[in-house]
């Protein structure tokens, strides 16, 4: 079913008050402009992300220390910040290890026997 053209121009007006308020925020300071983020509707701070890509999304960010980075990650993408986590985790270990190869080895292991953790979600029936 066509979306109507009511719907198209909601969508515009959406897109155009998400990159005015995009253009509001990157004015603020760093500490002002999280605070402001962490005030807005989930839907506003989704829509601001889809609208802060490339430089704009580094321009958003800059200035802030890494939780407050990590914070705003977690709102649109939670999963992602887990799997960063894990990762690190994951190199930290086999960097730091008395026994490099088991690590190698593990890891070759896991990934042999496991689904890759960012690959798509298979949709259920």
């Amino acid at each position: 079913m066509p979306c109507s053209p009511t719907h198209y121009q909601r969508r515009r007006e959406e897109t155009q008050a998400a990159s005015i308020k995009l253009l509001e925020l990157l004015d603020l300071p760093p500490d002002e402009r999280y605070r402001q983020i962490l005030k807005l509707s989930p839907e506003e701070q989704r829509a601001i992300s889809n609208r802060a890509k490339g430089g704009k999304a580094d321009e958003l960010l800059g200035g802030m220390n890494g939780q407050e980075k990590e914070t705003l990650r977690a709102l649109n993408n939670p999963e992602q910040v887990v799997v960063d986590e894990l990762t690190q985790a994951k190199l930290l270990r086999a960097i730091y290890s008395q026994r490099q190869l088991d690590e190698v080895m593990t890891d070759f292991w896991f990934n042999h026997f496991n689904v890759f953790i960012n690959k798509a979600r298979i949709a259920s029936c």
